[in-house]
């Protein structure tokens, strides 16, 4: 019987613009996690894409005067090319556009009409066409701006198709307490129960005036609404891997993950997913990034600059992965002078060059693991298991200081071969746990410890 893959998913991301560093940030996370169990020889589905249809998208589209499919495939494309930049290795791709999509999303309403979970009446009330979320004025900062992109929500009125979303409140409630369904970090959790002690409203899940989206199979008149479309793209993906082991979102989209989907799951009678967790953002000049503030980082620009392992490692060691963090370009140089080239880049030269000096030979070894560090990249927790991994880089650069090889050169060719073999082991053991993170700079270390030799140092000076 072949083994479930351990199944990891991103959101899909809106097309309405370019990839950003926000999107980046959680599709390098869940790259880490595929590359980490893959080193352990565990199959892997990793699974992310593009979400294509809404008002938003309609909008942008006739902005560039440009027909919704020719601009959803080139936007599309855009972030495939990204993630080839950012070296993601994902194994499948969603498109809500793609017919397998659209075929899943209307067999699973067509399913959820059967089991009496839809009915159709009448939404009025505010509507953000930026988030593509349903709005209570409680949502909303002063003026009635939407809090995430400060700008005015629509009133709208319309006959739709309701999802019976508020019968599911009592249900999630228990699974999420008695730990079937897992939300983290603990504060997301508890922010999900209190949504859910507030009770639930039904959930509009079409709509009449938003032609750019799947149609409902018994009501042509009605497009799908582009979230419970979206959500869906991980059940189209499902292969043999269901249900999710862990779905990376951002807490932007917990609402969405934390509860109409699992309750869309339970009206289909599907399984649940067993973790969720809800990252932090990084934010500039302390606002989130978004394309409607204007204030996106371009990942690509970035890997050309300092090369695509340096933003790998910023983006992950910052800090904790369900925090906020503010970006900026000096944090992101003072990583790569500091912790990557003159602790890591500096230790490798070293050893090397000490090896090559003393004409000492080191035959490859296993590494023994850094079983530490591979604990908190299981557990999400990134910038631990690269301290862990530094702790050693840092270690081994105190063992040259401490034994003085040179010395040892003259007085213990003994003991400075053992030092020096003890170096290349733990230099054996930083390259195996750096391979999910910085996997072009651990690929360069198991060549050169294996004998070749470079000019080029890992990490060279900033231009």
């Amino acid at each position: 019987m072949t083994k479930k893959p351990f199944f990891i998913t991103t959101p899909i991301y809106y097309v309405n613009d370019a990839p950003h560093l926000g999107s980046a940030y959680t599709t390098i996370a869940a790259d880490v996690l595929s590359r980490h169990y893959r080193g352990q020889n565990t199959p892997v589905l990793f699974v992310t894409g593009t979400d294509e249809h809404g008002k938003k998208i309609a909008d942008s589209a006739a902005a560039k005067n440009q027909k919704e499919h020719i601009f959803v495939d080139a936007v599309s494309k855009q972030f495939k090319a990204t993630w080839a930049a950012l070296n993601i290795h994902y194994d499948t791709f969603i498109r809500t556009t793609d017919e397998v999509h659209i075929k899943n999303v209307q067999n699973q309403f067509e399913l959820l009409k059967e089991k009496d979970l839809l009915y159709k009446g009448t939404y009025e009330g505010l509507y953000c066409v930026s988030c593509e979320e349903y709005k209570q004025p409680d949502d909303l900062m002063e003026g009635g701006l939407c809090l995430i992109h400060r700008r005015k929500v629509e009133e709208i009125k319309e006959n739709v198709w309701f999802f019976k979303l508020s019968g599911f409140a009592t249900t999630l409630k228990k699974l999420i307490e008695e730990g079937t369904l897992v939300i983290e970090p603990e504060r997301r959790r508890n922010e999900t129960l209190g949504w859910l002690k507030e009770g639930l409203r039904d959930l509009a899940v079409s709509r009449s005036k938003v032609k750019w989206g799947i149609p409902l199979p018994w009501d042509k008149a009605q497009t799908i609404y582009v979230w419970a479309d979206a959500l869906l793209n991980y059940h189209t993906a499902r292969a043999q891997a269901w249900p999710p082991d862990v779905q990376i979102i951002g807490k932007d989209i917990l609402r969405f993950h934390a509860i109409i989907w699992p309750a869309l799951l339970l009206g289909l009678g599907l399984n649940l997913p067993k973790k969720i967790f809800a990252h932090g953002f990084f934010t500039v000049a302390g606002h989130k990034m978004t394309k409607t503030l204007k204030n996106v980082v371009d990942p690509v620009a970035l890997c050309k600059k300092y090369g695509v392992d340096t933003l790998r490692y910023f983006l992950l060691r910052e800090f904790p992965f369900g925090d906020d963090g503010d970006f900026s370009e000096e944090k992101l140089q003072q990583r790569y002078k500091n912790d990557l080239q003159h602790d890591l880049g500096n230790l490798v030269q070293r050893v090397l060059t000490m090896e090559e000096k003393y004409t000492v030979k080191i035959e490859p070894g296993i590494a023994p693991r850094c079983a530490q560090a591979e604990l908190h990249t299981e557990r999400l927790e990134f910038d631990k298991a690269l301290i862990e991994i530094w702790n050693l880089v840092r270690g081994a650069n105190e063992l040259i200081d401490r034994e003085k090889p040179w010395v040892l050169s003259q007085t213990d060719p003994h003991k400075l071969a053992t030092v020096l073999k003890t170096l290349h082991r733990m230099l054996e053991t930083i390259g195996a746990g750096l391979e999910p993170y910085l996997p072009e700079t651990a690929s360069r270390i198991k060549a050169l410890l294996a004998g070749g030799r470079s000019a080029e140092p890992l990490f060279p000076p900033l231009k």
